[in-house]
């Protein structure tokens, strides 16, 4: 059982050039595309910086993560590093939070499960994903049109949906339809995102989404230890609320993280030998 409606479902959320169309479509804003095309074109006439440049397709490739870019002469040589037959985005910068739903839709397109938080810390520090995190309260019209994007696009399961907040509310910037790393904090906070999935790939029938905890908190402990060695001392200070999540750890359950742990340190002092 593929726990997916399509794969034509997966190609249109993952190509990040259709995501403004699919959110228009479902109510929803975009950040203003500035430019689109291979890197080596772009090059050649650049938008003006600051802007937030993307490969079109995903993760991984010459360009692995959102780069946010200040200067033109930055963006200039950026673009000449990148392979000039690279298909890149380029969009406006947006400054606002970075908000997280998570939302399990069933095949009818029901929404059955959702989970929202927002992120407090990012890593990387200015382009990431969420070092630390908080739950709070499921927005009810950006779930409902969440889903609406969702449903336009063919696709029921899991999907984790990025916004970044600007002048025209929140602003989709990314669909992830898979797990995502801060994802223990919706388990943390009452949501089973799994189990959910689980169900919905089976066939079978749900309720209404689930209450959670808000004001649960979130800590991914190696994004802070990475930013403090590049000069962010202030992300060694506690987190509060006390983190209940982390991306690999559970109090309930630590062998599993000494175990990652031990790995992690084991590939580090092999790569200086």
């Amino acid at each position: 059982i593929v726990p997916y409606a399509s794969a034509e479902s997966l190609r249109r959320l993952r190509d990040k050039t259709a995501l403004a169309g699919l959110a228009e479509a479902a109510g929803l804003a975009a950040p203003l595309t500035l430019a689109e095309g291979p890197a080596g074109a772009l090059a050649a006439d650049p938008p003006p910086a600051p802007c937030v440049v993307k490969s079109t397709w995903g993760k991984g490739g010459p360009l692995p993560v959102t780069r946010l870019v200040e200067t033109d002469a930055e963006l200039r040589a950026l673009l000449e590093e990148l392979p000039p037959d690279h298909p890149l985005l380029i969009q406006e910068r947006l400054a606002g939070p970075l908000i997280g739903l998570a939302v399990v839709i069933d095949r009818d397109g029901r929404l059955v499960a959702r989970f929202q938080q927002v992120a407090l810390r990012l890593w990387p520090l200015h382009a990431g994903g969420s070092s630390v995190a908080i739950s709070v309260a499921p927005d009810p019209a950006l779930c409902e049109h969440t889903a609406a994007l969702l449903r336009g696009a063919g696709f029921w399961g899991l999907a984790q949906v990025q916004f970044l907040t600007g002048a025209r509310g929140p602003a989709l910037i990314d669909v992830n339809p898979r797990y995502y790393g801060s994802m223990p904090l919706a388990t943390a906070a009452g949501v089973n995102l799994p189990a959910a999935w689980q169900a919905v790939a089976l066939g079978e029938r749900l309720g209404d989404p689930p209450l959670y905890r808000e004001g649960v908190t979130y800590r991914w402990l190696e994004a802070d230890l990475r930013a403090a060695l590049h000069g962010s001392r202030g992300h060694l200070r506690p987190v509060r609320p006390r983190p209940s999540a982390g991306t690999q750890w559970a109090a309930d359950d630590p062998l599993p993280a000494a175990l990652l742990v031990a790995q992690a340190v084991a590939g580090v002092v092999a790569r200086r030998f």
